[in-house]
């Protein structure tokens, strides 16, 4: 088991190394944008990383799987550099991916189907719950 999670982790080390690319001495994997939301009433960011060849293909433009993260602003890097890993030659396990990182403002709102009808939540939860069904048109 230890040798397992120990090979996971050089994979996931190596992956992150292999996933980042220095542009004026910045290591860079992806960009933040963002959109106004009218079903959410408020302004969304996306983490968005796009693979080298889509760039760079001089042929028909390429399209891509696209991973759609949630907690994106916790494992966007991970995950792209995994991505990144398998996909790339010559393991080749998997297609080259798009991934959007979806970053949380409200996880409680945004993951729960319905609202709370107790007030015996922990003080650290937020109070708003039941946005789950707004949140998936969010993601539509």
């Amino acid at each position: 088991m230890k040798l397992l999670l120990l090979l996971l982790c050089l994979m996931v080390g190596s992956a992150l190394a292999q996933a980042q690319t220095v542009k004026n001495n910045a290591i860079v994997i992806g960009r933040v944008d963002s959109l106004m939301s009218d079903v959410l009433k408020e302004k969304r960011k996306l983490w968005v990383y796009v693979p080298d060849g889509a760039a760079a293909s001089v042929y028909a433009p390429q399209r891509y799987p696209v991973v759609y993260l949630l907690d994106g602003d916790a494992w966007f890097t991970t995950t792209t550099g995994v991505i990144q890993k398998l996909s790339g030659f010559p393991n080749s396990v998997c297609p080259e991916m798009i991934v959007v990182g979806i970053p949380n403002t409200n996880r409680t709102r945004d993951l729960t189907p319905s609202a709370s009808t107790t007030d015996d939540m922990p003080a650290f939860v937020p109070k708003a719950s039941g946005g789950g069904e707004n949140f998936t048109v969010f993601l539509e």
